[in-house]
C-alpha cells in the first residue's frame, strides 16, 4: 500500500472513532483530523494539497458512514 492509501485509511478509522464521541459536525471533525494528521509519520511524504483531499474525503465517509450506522441501530430499534 502507499503512504496515501495507507493515510486515508487511518483518517477513516480517526474520523469514525471520532464521530463515536463528538456531534456529527463536519468542520470540527476536520480540524481534528487534521491536527491527528500532523503526527503520524506516513503523512510527512504526502503533499499538502493531497492530505487536505484525504481529510475532506475521510470526513466525508467517516459522517456517511457513521449516519448508515445510527440508521441501522433506528430501524433495528423500530422493529424490535
Amino acid at each position: 500500500m502507499t503512504n496515501r492509501e495507507i493515510l486515508t485509511s487511518d483518517a477513516i478509522k480517526f474520523a469514525l472513532d471520532w464521530l463515536e464521541q463528538n456531534k456529527v459536525e463536519i468542520e470540527p471533525l476536520k480540524t481534528a483530523l487534521a491536527e491527528r494528521m500532523a503526527h503520524w509519520e506516513h503523512a510527512q511524504g504526502v503533499p499538502k494539497l493531497q492530505r487536505e483531499a484525504i481529510i475532506q474525503t475521510a470526513a466525508s465517509r467517516a459522517v456517511r458512514q457513521h449516519i448508515e450506522k445510527l440508521k441501522s441501530r433506528t430501524s433495528w430499534w423500530q422493529r424490535a
